[in-house]
């Protein structure tokens, strides 16, 4: 089973994403197939907030994290770098593949002068998700282990391999990590309102963990015990269908 991390380059990784990097890479390894690092470095919302060096160095720090824990995967790719591949593959295997392409210069939006505010970074668009069906075709991933706030997109992405007769990769939707979870969250006061660990609202960074002294053995152990059992038994998840299942306890 070939998995693929792909992470949002908006922001330092935090614990958070070592729980989906570490799923993700082992069951890869379990099977025989590759983990990849792909990096989401193509939105507009970001592009416009960041130089494109800066997105770059961004992903540097990223795979540099990764490199400390001992993390390395088979294959490191960017959504940026594919684009004109993946378009092309829209083109030839989509129908209508204009109203999908269409859709990106629809994504263009510019900052207010005076308020330097833009409108939501993860709008509904078909194009969003119809490269990532692509670029998954294209690098073979037979497995998808995301966060649940992404079921949302499950139908359409399931609709776009329909209709471009792509296999559908296995679809496995995890809780997200919240702060009251994580062992020896004192030691970094976050003071950050959203309970869930965001790499938008800040805190529990890999750096962080890092610059107050951890080991990677001690970081790894501490995710385990968070991300791989439940304390508050507060979910289960029954991922192992090719549907997603994600509920609450009774």
């Amino acid at each position: 089973m070939n998995t693929r991390f792909n992470p949002t380059v908006n922001g330092p990784l935090h614990v958070g994403h070592l729980y989906l990097v570490l799923l993700n890479q082992q069951a890869a390894r379990d099977s025989g197939g590759q983990f990849i690092v792909r990096f989401d470095d193509d939105q507009t919302y970001w592009d416009q907030l960041f130089t494109r060096e800066q997105i770059k160095r961004m992903a540097g720090e990223m795979l540099a994290d990764l490199e400390w824990l001992g993390i390395t995967p088979d294959r490191v790719t960017s959504e940026h770098d594919e684009r004109s591949a993946n378009e092309e593959v829209i083109r030839s295997r989509l129908p209508n593949p204009g109203m999908i392409l269409a859709d990106r210069p629809a994504l263009t939006v510019r900052l207010q002068p005076k308020t330097k505010t833009i409108p939501s970074p993860y709008p509904y668009t078909p194009y969003l998700t119809g490269v990532k069906v692509v670029q998954d075709w294209r690098e073979g991933i037979d497995l998808l282990v995301r966060g649940e706030d992404l079921v949302t997109e499950f139908s359409l992405y399931c609709y776009f391999c329909d209709l471009a007769g792509f296999p559908r990769p296995v679809h496995q939707y995890v809780p997200r990590m919240m702060r009251d979870m994580v062992p020896y969250g004192q030691v970094l006061q976050d003071l950050v309102d959203d309970p869930t660990l965001s790499k938008t609202g800040g805190g529990y960074t890999l750096r962080a963990y890092r610059e107050k002294g951890w080991t990677p053995v001690g970081l790894l152990e501490m995710a385990a015990e968070s991300t791989l059992k439940d304390p508050a038994g507060g979910w289960t998840c029954e991922n192992v269908k090719r549907q997603p299942v994600l509920r609450r306890c009774p």
